[in-house]
């Protein structure tokens, strides 16, 4: 003698915290799967090469250096990096790089990158400034402007 079959409802009810938790997995990997970043940012070449970019061009170089295993670094690759006004500004006003640890750990470790995600600033090929963690837009925009400029000489006035 077989089992009556439950209703449709009842069934779908019992089963409730599974598909519940079947959902949260598949949001969970599908938010840590590394992020893609724009096209200015994918190339390949190594930061002694795009420093020596810079020396011709004259333009400061920004180093993104991220984890693939790291979820604000992959937060900030699809928000701010990819943002359009970014990617506006990466392709005219700096030399940007994109360092990722796994490809790269010897060019991270060489930079004493102590946390992901870390942005880089040098200017004439020497680091001017960094800073730990991911920023919006306009404040990326703002500190690299700002702290590629030329720190003007203060005269202390006397009297």
């Amino acid at each position: 003698m077989s089992k009556p079959k439950l209703p449709f409802h009842k069934v779908l009810i019992k089963n409730i915290p599974y598909v519940v938790l079947l959902g949260a997995v598949a949001f969970m990997l599908i938010q840590n799967r590394p992020a893609t970043v724009p096209d200015v940012l994918a190339s390949d070449k190594s930061l002694q090469s795009v420093l020596a970019d810079s020396a011709q061009t004259g333009l400061p170089v920004v180093a993104f250096i991220t984890s693939n295993t790291c979820g604000p670094c992959q937060k900030y690759k699809r928000n701010t990096l990819s943002d359009s006004v970014v990617v506006d500004w990466l392709s005219t006003s700096v030399e940007p790089i994109h360092i990722v640890y796994q490809k790269s750990p010897q060019e991270v470790a060489a930079l004493g990158i102590r946390a992901f995600p870390t942005t880089v600033l040098f200017v004439d090929g020497k680091e001017v400034d960094r800073f730990e963690g991911g920023v919006s837009s306009k404040r990326l925009i703002n500190w690299a402007t700002a702290a590629a400029q030329p720190q003007a000489l203060v005269t202390p006035v006397d009297g």
